[in-house]
């Protein structure tokens, strides 16, 4: 009656390589020998083929195990490529129960030409949840997958929480369709003859997850495709019907059929021809399929040899098809290719190269796909028909997916430095693939970059393309510190007046992309130098205090060092005024002097050339002096510089410091009969140790509103400098009072 049967042989593989394994039928001679082989390649190694993973899905449910279910399916995974089944690979359930404890265990169970597992498993369950183990191997790579089954009784209907089936399958494969004799109790050894009646037999299979109820009703259809005038046409044998039980499984369709054309035929079987509505969603990619039949004698032959049966998306396979005439007669064939469906799939074409063949001949057949070919293995018969012959042979086309990558360029260099605080912008990139060209737009990048913190960060830029192949390229962006700390004195304020011992405030701010290490406060006054002191900094702040010791007017210098060994220094206040104290002693003595000095050229308005050459004699007096409780200064001071004019007395006087053989003091004046000048005014007592044995006299003044020099006698010089030679008194004497 027909059937399938499993044969096993033992062969030692002798070295590592890729074989061949060809599996060969002797036919009878009534019997069409064009399926009467396959092969089926074969890799051997030491370890599984690079990036190939061997994927099992399984579900089921039955607690008895007369209604026990198990379906899933089997997958071999790689990057680049479409899935394909894993076929004829063992299988093996295990049962566990809920403490881990092991049950029972089936093997002998194998995976279809689709890779599909449809068992009952024949385990019965103890009551609670139970953890099904389903793994799968092909003596190389093996894969598992689990589910659990809750046992509460053993009833078959599901309970009342458990979700509607979301899957099911109904299938048919071209090895399940069989020729019996018209009595339909044996198998045909032979071709029919025409107009001899015999009986088509399908096996069609059914399958779903956690299906409680029998599938009735089932629409199938069975169609001959014959050649009639050069063409395929589908001739209607049977609609009929077909129940499944309950839980899936299987059932026979058994139809007659009386063929009427001499040559070969092609047996279509169709489930659900025209979409029948079923309670779960169907995969109908597998719900026909084909077998050829040689009715009567045939006087030609047609064998199609595969020369590139391996292909991408967009390319195509070729094949040489050779006809041969079995009779005396010499005929002209129209040549076909269909697949099991009686058309073709989407995006497939084809042409020959010679057609129509005139026998014995050769032409070339060339296949094409496109780029919405879904990749998989497809199946095609190669029909010849024409001046009453009819030829058939069947070939084999693999479609792999698009493999290969995107291509990722970054613009600009791979590596970048980026001065710590600068904006980063991202020089951009393209990214183009041989299939869907531009990408641009789908490129993500992963990873940041903190301008503001030193190190090294990564950017990761990343495309798929619509088969999945992805590309990856990395930049690395190096944010580096060699900027000085930016130093800014916001305290004291600039020429703070203060009594010796009293403590002043010092405040800064210290701004940088790295660490301060160290922030250190220096103190100078002509002769004298105290400090340095350590700063103590806090969230970018340096705040400390400090009592001078001695009197004299003190410059500020605020030092700062970062962790990448940057240094960085300020000596003003808020970046404009001179960052300077004034340290006095009341109880420290007065001053009073009295003469003359040569006013060097360049004194009156420095920098203005037309004053640049006015010099001569310049008289001065003064007298400055605390008064007892006094915290400023009193006394007069007159300057007159004849040669240029400028004649000057002051009014107020702001302080007074008295360092050792140096005096200065500050204070407010009239300018020709104007108010709104300064000056500050500094001697030295040549008779007091330390004062180098000569008298010497500077007065700077300035205009209060202008902010512009009117005179200094040392002029380009810092206030706190040392008295150079042009200051030595002609006549008069500058006395120290103690």
């Amino acid at each position: 009656g027909g059937g399938e049967t499993e044969v096993c042989v033992q062969w030692q593989v002798p070295t590592e390589g890729t074989w061949t394994i060809l599996v060969r039928l002797d036919p009878t001679p009534y019997q069409w020998a064009g399926n009467d082989e396959a092969t089926r390649a074969l890799t051997t190694s030491v370890s599984p083929p690079p990036d190939t993973t061997l994927q099992v899905t399984a579900t089921g449910g039955g607690c008895r195990a007369l209604y026990q279910w198990l379906t899933g399916r089997a997958l071999y995974v790689s990057p680049g490529t479409g899935p394909l089944p894993v076929e004829c690979a063992e299988v093996t359930v295990t049962a566990y129960d809920e403490n881990g404890v092991f049950i029972s265990s089936r093997d002998g169970i194998h995976t279809n030409l689709a890779g599909v597992i449809s068992t009952n498993p024949y385990l019965g369950l103890p009551l609670g949840v139970n953890r099904m183990v389903v793994e799968v191997t092909d003596g190389t790579l093996t894969g598992r997958a689990e589910f659990t089954i809750e046992c509460t009784g053993y009833s078959n209907e599901p309970g009342p929480d458990t979700p509607a089936a979301a899957t099911g399958d109904l299938y048919v494969y071209s090895e399940h369709i069989a020729f019996l004799r018209e009595d339909r109790l044996g198998g045909l050894s032979r071709n029919p003859l025409p107009n001899e009646p015999i009986a088509i037999a399908a096996e069609l299979r059914y399958w779903n997850e956690g299906a409680s109820t029998p599938l009735v009703g089932v629409p199938v259809d069975v169609n001959v495709l014959t050649p009639i005038n050069g063409s395929l046409v589908s001739v209607p044998v049977a609609q009929t019907t077909v129940d499944f039980p309950d839980g899936g499984g299987s059932t026979v369709l058994c139809v007659p059929w009386t063929p009427q054309v001499m040559g070969p035929q092609i047996v279509q079987v169709v489930i659900r021809p025209r979409g029948a509505d079923f309670p779960f969603e169907e995969y109908e990619g597998n719900n026909a399929a084909t077998r050829l039949i040689f009715v009567g004698e045939t006087d030609c032959l047609l064998t199609a040899t595969a020369i590139d049966d391996e292909v991408l998306q967009g390319e195509s396979g070729t094949y040489r098809v050779t006809g041969e005439k079995l009779g005396s007669r010499t005929p002209v064939l129209g040549m076909f290719l269909i697949d099991q469906t009686g058309s073709l799939p989407e995006g497939v074409t084809f042409d020959y190269s010679v057609a129509p063949l005139t026998l014995p001949g050769d032409t070339m057949l060339t296949i094409h796909t496109t780029d919405a070919t879904p990749p998989g293995r497809y199946r095609f018969t190669v029909v010849g028909a024409g001046d009453g012959c009819v030829a058939m042979d069947q070939v084999k086309l693999l479609v792999f997916g698009d493999v290969t990558p995107p291509e990722i360029i970054l613009t600009g260099d791979d590596s970048l430095t980026l001065e710590c605080g600068e904006e980063f912008a991202d020089p951009g990139w393209t990214a183009n693939d041989d299939t869907d060209g531009d990408l641009l737009d789908l490129v993500e990048v992963s990873g940041t970059v903190d301008i503001h913190v030193p190190g090294t960060y990564t950017l990761t830029y990343t495309v798929a393309d619509a088969a999945g192949n992805v590309a990856t390229v990395v930049r690395t962006v190096t944010v580096v510190d060699t900027s000085p700390p930016v130093v800014t004195i916001t305290a004291p304020e600039s020429g703070y007046l203060s009594p010796v011992s009293a403590p002043i405030d010092f405040a800064g701010t210290l701004e940088d992309c790295s660490a301060i290490v160290s922030a250190d406060w220096f103190f100078t006054s002509a002769g004298i130098s105290e400090g340095p002191l350590a700063g103590t900094v806090t969230d970018g702040e340096v705040r400390d205090t400090y009592a001078f010791t001695e009197p004299g007017v003190y410059s500020i210098r605020l030092e700062a060092v970062d962790a990448e060994d940057n240094a960085g220094a300020a000596d003003t206040v808020l970046g404009q005024f001179p960052a300077y104290v004034v340290i006095y002693d009341p109880d420290g003595g007065f001053v009073t002097g009295g003469g003359w000095v040569w006013s060097p050229p360049g004194s009156l308005y420095p920098g203005q050339p037309a004053y640049g050459q006015v010099e001569g004699k310049a008289s001065f007096g003064f007298v400055s002096k605390y008064k007892k409780g006094a915290t400023t200064p009193t006394g007069q001071t007159q300057f007159q510089f004849k040669a240029g004019d400028l004649n000057f007395h002051s009014n107020t006087y702001d302080w007074l410091v008295v360092a050792g053989a140096r005096a200065q003091f500050k204070g407010y004046g009239i300018v020709n009969g104007e108010e709104g000048f300064g000056f500050l005014l500094t001697g030295v007592d040549g008779d007091v140790a330390g004062g180098g044995g000569v008298d010497r006299f500077r007065i700077k003044i300035w205009d209060l509103i202008n902010d512009e020099i009117v005179y200094d006698n040392q002029a380009g010089t810092d206030d706190s400098e040392s008295l150079n030679n042009q200051t030595v008194i002609r006549g008069g004497n500058i006395v120290i009072h103690k």
